[in-house]
């Protein structure tokens, strides 16, 4: 498992810090036949698949509580998206 330091941004005034946790997959290069003649593999290109989003906000006594953010994530679909994290993670490793 890695992490991947992410800022998600609120509004213009107002930033929450992330701490995306993630496995990634080098992918696998296409390969037209095996060494005995068989029909090799198709191949698939590196991925991300995000595993938790970590925040850290106040609870009613406005203590900092760590929160997994990622399985109530339809409330932010339009703050975040999946896709341009995993993109952003995915350019690292290039």
């Amino acid at each position: 498992m890695s992490t991947y330091s992410y800022d998600i941004e609120l509004d213009s005034n107002n930033t929450l810090q992330a701490e995306v946790h993630y496995t990634y997959n080098k992918g696998e290069d296409m390969v037209w036949t095996l060494d005995n003649g068989d029909p090799g593999t198709p191949g698939h290109p590196p991925s991300v698949e995000i595993t938790n989003i970590f925040v850290s906000l106040p609870d009613a006594n406005k203590n900092s509580v760590v929160v997994d953010i990622l399985p109530n994530l339809f409330w932010a679909l339009d703050i975040i998206c999946i896709e341009d994290i995993e993109e952003q993670i995915l350019k690292t490793y290039e």
